[in-house]
């Protein structure tokens, strides 16, 4: 026999042993998906509610108003990691109270805290789209509570991201503030050295006057500068002096961008209850249970017709 005919023979015994066994097959097909169906009405159902927020984006923030424009990809993974934080997420189930929610006996496991977060993970998700924003996905046995705990975390995400920056931002401001205020030491002491140098009641005018005057045409420094020391001293001073403005503009940017508030996200949808259930789907469970079972009819049918050949 070739191996074609062969083939053809295989299924020719398939078709007839699937034929043959009808009736086995279609009961079990329908008594799995009833099963499945009766399964789904007792398990516990779930309600999603979905919000959609933007980053903004944090370089363009001199346009803010004359050009507001979305973050890109760096910003949306910076949102991901602060909505994923261990911070917001303790601070979603203190609010909601969730270890009562998920039933988590605080006292008899000592695994308990990785419970709830197993639970917390798998019933809050956040994703990015392919449009760049971030999609909030919450289920509960509650339809209210998923679409409080979506808005929670849209309003209190940008209160986490101020307290991840504040720290940064306060020692950066205080390494400004120290650096300028070490810079204007130097100074002073070559201001002093000057002044003692020259007796009149006005030096202490003669300097500013000075620098004043450096950058016009036709200045003569002679009435000033009388000495070889005088004039070293006076070159050094306006080094210090350069760097000190220098530094206190600094401070003075930073202290300005700390009374700036920090930009917000872009609020596209906040969530709504939706009583529509997401899970358990009787159809898909239907389907699943018929599958199963007929499977398990057709494997004990095979192995019933193996042993009677043998």
């Amino acid at each position: 026999m070739s191996l074609f005919e062969e083939e053809k023979q295989d299924s020719t015994d398939v078709i007839q042993f699937l034929y043959s066994n009808r009736k086995a097959l279609i009961i079990s097909f329908v008594i799995g998906g009833v099963l499945a169906c009766a399964v789904s009405f007792l398990l516990p159902k779930k309600y999603r509610s979905t919000g959609i927020i933007y980053p903004p984006n944090t370089y363009v923030r001199d346009q803010l108003i004359s050009n507001p424009q979305f973050g890109h990809e760096i910003e949306v993974e910076h949102l991901l990691q602060l909505l994923e934080s261990a911070s917001l997420r303790d601070s979603v189930i203190d609010q909601f109270n969730l270890i009562d929610y998920y039933e988590i006996d605080t006292t008899s496991t000592a695994g308990w805290k990785q419970e709830l977060v197993l639970k917390y993970i798998d019933d809050v998700k956040f994703f990015r789209s392919k449009y760049l924003s971030v999609v909030i996905n919450v289920e509960t046995k509650d339809a209210v509570l998923s679409a409080n705990i979506v808005n929670y975390i849209i309003e209190t995400v940008n209160k986490h991201k101020k307290a991840v920056f504040q720290g940064n931002i306060k020692n950066e401001i205080e390494y400004f503030k120290k650096r300028y205020e070490e810079s204007k030491k130097k100074p002073q002491e070559i201001l002093d050295q000057i002044y003692a140098l020259k007796d009149t009641s006005t030096s202490k005018n003669l300097i500013s006057n000075y620098l004043n005057n450096l950058n016009k045409e036709n200045f003569v420094n002679n009435d000033f500068i009388d000495s070889r020391e005088m004039e070293s001293l006076v070159e050094e001073y306006i080094i210090y002096d350069d760097q000190m403005k220098e530094r206190k503009h600094d401070y003075e940017q930073a202290l300005d961008a700390n009374s700036k508030p920090l930009l917000k996200n872009y609020v596209i949808d906040y969530a709504k209850p939706n009583y529509k259930k997401v899970s358990p789907s009787i159809s898909v469970n239907a389907l699943i249970g018929s599958a199963i079972a007929l499977l398990a009819t057709l494997i004990v049918l095979a192995w019933k017709r193996k042993v009677k050949a043998l």
